[in-house]
């Protein structure tokens, strides 16, 4: 068979010829193809459904909403946590406020002791305090009295004031005003024939108690107690009395001079020039240094650093002028001279403490302290059994991995405080063990106070970084609230009513 020529297997196609001029593309500048998306289901059951089809977030999508997932869930396992711990203690304590109450007697009223953590605001020990003990005070209706400091020493002072008030009035001798009340005039200070006919009538539980939050709110307590009661009622730090003139310079002094020249001769012969200035001298040091461990131990003020950052603070020059427009208008009229906002921030000088922890030892117990059993104690003087709240507050960028496990933690802490705030509203207490409990809330000082603060202290001698000692003569008298009341059983059952608060919230 002859194979067929190239006429013979017909007409070869001619491509159509094109209106534009060929250019030669090479192969480098060749669009590629781009593989359109598959438009299929991943299942044919979803396709049945009508649910379009389903794709995998991206490897960032995947790392943002796990982390927004795992922080949340965190946050919302903690507060649930938290409310249920706090609901067990609470309903520990709420029989007590159901509990019949004559119209002539009063309730049990704690005494509670709050001050700012070192370097940081009065705020953050109120909020602690509001979160973790207020609401069981409430919840058994217990009454507080509630004490607050800006500067370092004055829950010391209140403290150790009162005690020897209360010694003073067994001894038959006259009440001293203190210091911080020393503003207020005679009718705020005493009560009416009304009011005091009430407080004769009223029957009032002499039960107690003291609640410190911070380890130096207990540090300030221990030492107004001792100093109360180891310490002398009157001041021994008190400005001597001025020093009598001398009969020469009384005799100098009472010639009358001829001249302005010998007016100035007998000035001289009288104060030497060298004594004047070396007296200025000390006066300017001591007033500074005592300047100095004023503003170190002052805590500091939330609305005068606010203030500051805004820009609102007058400026020194501004500030003389203000000080010196109140200091004439006092002159001229003393009764109108201070607003009563100046008279607020007008602030009441600390004394020192009456004794010192080394004299401790050496001091002896009053008389009319001799002998008194706890009862005695808690009726006369006051003295109550004494909890301590620990407030672990931490500062600083390099701590803020511990910051953030005890934000994460809280729970704990509700649980820890919940016992022993329902210790103080039981009163369950113990003895008071001179080696274990003069260390409560030493961890507070040792890891959460900030070192450069407790190294300033510890160069002035401030409150809280003062030796800190407790007299065997006071300790045999006091009692603490005893933490870790239930046994085995009642804890199964905390346990299970736990479950039981969880499973109906």
């Amino acid at each position: 068979m002859s194979t067929p020529t190239p006429s013979e297997k017909g007409p070869t196609a001619v491509p159509p010829a094109s209106t534009t001029s060929a250019t030669p593309v090479s192969a480098k500048t060749a669009t590629p193809e781009v593989k359109p998306k598959p438009k299929g289901y991943t299942n044919p059951a979803f396709q049945a459904m009508g649910i379009p089809r389903l794709r995998i977030p991206s490897r960032n999508w995947c790392i943002f909403w796990g982390v927004i997932g795992t922080v949340s869930g965190l946050i919302i396992y903690d507060r649930r946590e938290r409310k249920v711990r706090k609901q067990f203690w609470k309903d520990q304590v709420k029989y007590l406020y159901d509990l019949p109450l004559d119209v002539n007697k009063s309730t049990r009223k704690v005494t509670v002791f709050v001050t700012p953590p070192p370097g940081d605001y009065l705020d953050h020990s109120m909020e602690h305090f509001q979160n973790y003990v207020k609401p069981y005070l409430t919840a058994s209706a217990t009454d507080f009295e509630l004490v607050t400091e800006a500067r370092q020493g004055e829950i010391r002072y209140r403290v150790a004031e009162a005690l020897r008030n209360k010694r003073r009035e067994l001894l038959g001798l006259a009440i001293v005003t203190p210091v911080y009340d020393s503003d207020k005039s005679k009718a705020e200070l005493e009560k009416d024939e009304l009011e005091q006919k009430i407080a004769k009538k009223i029957i009032r539980d002499e039960t107690g108690g003291v609640i410190c939050i911070g380890r130096g709110a207990y540090k300030e307590y221990m030492n107004g107690l001792h100093e109360g009661l180891l310490g002398p009622l009157e001041d021994p730090n008190a400005a001597a009395p001025p020093t009598p003139v001398t009969e020469t310079l009384v005799e100098k002094s009472a010639v009358t001079p001829t001249s302005d020249k010998e007016n100035t001769k007998q000035a001289a012969e009288i104060i030497p020039v060298e004594t004047v200035q070396s007296v200025v001298k000390a006066t300017e040091t001591s007033t500074s240094s005592a300047s100095a461990e004023t503003d170190f131990e002052e805590f500091p003020d939330r609305d005068e650093d606010l203030k500051d950052v805004l820009g609102q603070l007058p400026t020194p020059e501004e500030q003389a002028k203000i000080d010196k427009a109140i200091a004439d208008e006092s002159r001229i009229s003393p009764s109108q001279g201070e607003s009563e906002a100046d008279k607020k921030k007008k602030k009441w000088v600390i004394p020192k403490p009456y004794i010192t922890a080394d004299k401790y030892h050496e001091a002896s117990l009053p008389a009319e302290f001799e002998g008194s059993d706890a009862e005695t104690l808690k009726k006369v003087f006051g003295i109550t059994p004494i909890a301590v709240i620990p407030h672990r507050h931490i500062l600083g960028f390099l701590n803020t991995p511990i910051r953030t496990v005890r934000f994460f933690t809280r729970r704990n802490l509700a649980e820890d405080l919940g016992e022993m705030s329902a210790n103080v509203v039981l009163n369950n207490t113990r003895p008071f063990d001179l080696e274990k409990d003069t260390a409560l809330g030493l961890d507070e000082e040792l890891h959460d106070w900030p070192k450069k603060w407790k190294a300033t202290g510890a160069e002035k001698q401030s409150e809280w970084m003062r030796e800190f000692l407790v007299d065997p003569k006071i300790a045999s008298k006091l009692s603490v609230y005893q933490a870790g009341f239930l046994n085995a059983s009642a804890k199964t059952t905390k346990n299970e009513k736990i479950v039981e608060i969880t499973d109906k919230n």
